[in-house]
C-alpha cells in the first residue's frame, strides 16, 4: 500500500511535466521560429537620351519573397528588350498571380518611321528581346529576368548635312586638294579655305600638330566630306541586362548584371577596316547581396565597370574634367589624377571623368563637346536591416553643343519636336510603337551599367495553431480524459533545469511517507 502511494505522487509530477513539455493535441497555440526573407534586383543596359527623346533598352528585374513556416513563395521576373514596344516585354511569376514567362522579341520599325518624317534615322539592326522564368519552391528556387539589347545605328547624313551645306562655298574651292597637302597650299583660295576650316575644325585640321592630314593624307577634301555624309554618326552595341534571385536552404542571393559594350563615333569615317574616330568601351558591371538565413545577415558586393577611350587623335584632343575649366595635357590627367593611359587610349575607373572638346571650343569642335564619367558604388543598410548594393554607373554625353552647330537649327534636340508624335501616330497605332518621352537633354547621352540588388530577412518568434495529432486518436478509450486546463502559450512555466529538482522532491516526499507509515 505504501508503494502505491509513493508511485502515485511520482506519477502525478510526471503528468504535470507531460502536460507542459509535450505538444498539445487539439487547437493548442505554440511558439515557433519564423524564417522570412526577400529581395529585389534590377539592371538596365541603356538609358538613351537621343536628340530630344528618351529611349530605354534592356531592362531586367526580379522580386522574390519566401516564408518557410507558412511554406509560401511569391516571385516575379521581368525582361524587356526595349520600352519602344510592349512586344519585347515578358513576365514570369509564382504565387498569387502566376505567369508562364518565356521569350518575346520584336524589331520596332523606328528607322523607317523617322526616315519617313525626314528626320535622323535611328536603325535597330537586331531585334530586341525580353526573357523571364521562375521555378522551385521555398527550399530551392530561382527567378531570372533578361533584357537583350538591339544594336543601334544613328545615320550621320541628316545630322551633318546642314553644317556641310553651310561650309559648301569654302569646301568647293579646295574640293580636289588632298587633305595632306591642304596646309601646304600657297594660292589665295586655298589659304582662305584653310583659315576658315581651322576656325571651324580646330585641332582636327591642325593647330600646333597636324592631325587630320596625318590620318588622311591621300584623301581629297571632297572624299572626306562624302564619307562624312554617307557614314554612321554613331554605332552602339551593348550587352544584356540580367537580374536573378536564387534561394537555397542556407542562403538567398539577389544579383544584377549589365554586360559591357562599345560605342563608336564616326565608325566608317576613315575607311573600311580602319578604326573609328573615337571608340568607347565599357566593362561588365554588377551588384549582389547574399543573405545568410542562419545568421540573419547579408553581405553586399559590387563589380564596377571600367571605361576605355581609344582614338588616334587622343594626344591632341582638348581634354579636361567635368566641372573644372581649362584644358589639361594628357600627362596631367594620367600623372596627377591617376587616370590610366597607354598608346592611343585612356581608362577611367569609378570616380573619374574627362571632357573632350568642351573648353573654349567653337564651331564644329564646340558641337562635339563630350563628357564621360564613371560614378561610384553605394552600399546602404536600410531601416528593416536589408542591404542595398549599387554598382558604379557610366554616363557618356556626346555632342552636347550640337544645337549650336548651325544657327537657328537645333540639331541636338530635333527629335524633341512635338509634331513628331503626330507623324508617328499611324505607326504607333499599328505596332504599339512608342518613341519615348521628350527630354531637354541636347545631343546624345547614354547612361549604362546601372545595376542594383537588395536582400534581407528575419527570424522571429511567432505563434501558430497546431493541427490535430494522429497520436491523440490512438489513446485507449479507458484512459481518463485529462482535466481541462488553460491553453498553453508556449515554453515552460519554469526553467528546464528545474525538472530534476521536481523529480527529487517527488522521491523525497515518497521516502518520507514510507518512513512515517513504517
Amino acid at each position: 500500500m505504501r508503494k502505491i502511494h509513493s508511485l502515485g505522487l511520482v506519477g502525478a509530477v510526471a503528468l504535470v511535466l507531460a502536460a507542459v513539455v509535450a505538444p498539445a493535441a487539439n487547437g493548442a497555440v505554440t511558439r515557433v521560429e519564423t524564417d522570412q526573407f526577400s529581395g529585389v534586383a534590377s539592371a538596365q543596359a541603356l538609358d538613351l537620351s537621343l536628340l530630344g527623346r528618351r529611349l530605354t533598352f534592356g531592362i531586367a528585374s526580379v522580386d522574390s519573397a519566401a516564408n518557410v513556416v507558412n511554406n509560401t513563395l511569391n516571385q516575379k521576373a521581368s525582361g524587356i528588350g526595349t520600352l519602344l514596344s510592349p512586344k519585347t516585354a515578358i513576365t514570369a511569376a509564382q504565387g498569387d498571380q502566376p505567369a508562364n514567362g518565356g521569350r518575346a522579341c520584336f524589331q520596332p520599325p523606328l528607322g523607317e518611321a523617322l526616315a519617313g518624317a525626314n528626320l535622323p534615322s535611328l536603325l535597330i539592326g537586331e531585334v530586341a528581346c525580353g526573357e523571364a522564368s521562375t521555378k522551385g519552391d521555398v527550399s530551392s528556387f530561382e527567378a531570372v529576368g533578361t533584357g537583350t539589347v538591339a544594336s543601334l545605328r544613328l545615320n550621320a547624313t541628316q545630322i551633318l548635312k546642314p553644317a556641310l551645306d553651310a561650309l559648301k562655298p569654302v569646301l568647293d574651292t579646295v574640293a580636289a586638294t588632298p587633305v595632306g597637302d591642304l596646309l601646304k597650299a600657297t594660292d589665295a583660295p586655298a589659304k582662305t579655305a584653310v583659315t576658315t576650316l581651322n576656325g571651324l575644325l580646330g585641332s582636327l585640321l591642325g593647330q600646333g600638330s597636324v592631325v587630320l592630314p596625318t590620318l588622311e593624307p591621300s584623301q581629297t577634301v571632297k572624299d572626306v566630306v562624302n564619307r562624312l555624309e554617307d557614314s554612321d554618326l554613331l554605332r552602339v552595341n551593348i550587352g544584356n541586362a540580367i537580374a536573378k534571385n536564387t534561394g537555397t536552404a542556407a542562403n538567398f542571393t539577389s544579383e544584377s548584371l549589365a554586360q559591357g559594350g562599345t560605342i563608336e563615333v564616326l565608325p566608317a569615317f576613315r575607311g573600311l577596316g580602319l578604326p573609328p574616330l573615337l571608340k568607347i568601351t565599357t566593362g561588365e558591371s554588377g551588384a549582389s547581396v547574399t543573405y545568410d538565413r542562419d545568421k540573419t545577415a547579408g553581405v553586399g558586393s559590387a563589380k564596377n565597370t571600367l571605361v576605355r577611350i581609344e582614338s588616334e587623335l587622343l594626344p591632341t584632343l582638348g581634354l579636361g574634367q567635368i566641372g573644372l575649366a581649362g584644358v589639361k595635357p594628357l600627362e596631367t590627367l594620367t600623372g596627377t589624377l591617376g587616370i590610366k593611359s597607354g598608346p592611343g587610349f585612356i581608362e577611367l575607373a569609378p570616380g573619374q571623368n574627362v571632357t573632350l572638346f568642351c573648353d573654349g571650343a567653337v564651331g564644329v569642335l564646340g558641337a562635339l563637346c563630350t563628357e564621360i564619367s564613371v560614378g561610384t558604388p553605394h552600399e546602404t543598410k536600410l531601416p528593416d536591416g536589408s542591404i542595398k548594393e549599387e554598382s558604379a554607373a557610366v554616363t557618356i554625353h556626346l555632342f552636347k553643343g550640337l544645337n549650336n552647330l548651325v544657327p537657328g537649327l537645333n540639331l541636338g534636340s530635333v527629335l524633341g519636336n512635338a509634331a513628331l508624335d503626330t507623324v508617328l501616330a499611324p505607326v504607333s497605332g499599328a505596332t504599339g510603337l512608342s518613341l519615348g518621352e521628350k527630354t531637354d537633354v541636347p545631343g546624345i547621352r547614354l547612361a549604362l551599367a546601372q545595376t542594383v540588388a537588395q536582400a534581407g530577412g528575419t527570424k522571429v518568434m511567432g505563434q501558430v495553431e497546431e493541427k490535430q495529432r494522429a497520436a491523440a486518436a490512438e489513446v485507449p478509450a479507458s484512459t481518463p480524459a485529462p482535466a481541462a486546463a488553460l491553453p498553453r502559450t508556449g515554453g515552460l512555466p519554469f526553467r528546464t533545469g528545474t525538472i530534476p529538482a521536481l523529480l527529487g522532491v517527488s522521491l523525497g516526499v515518497g521516502t518520507f511517507l514510507r518512513r512515517r507509515r513504517g
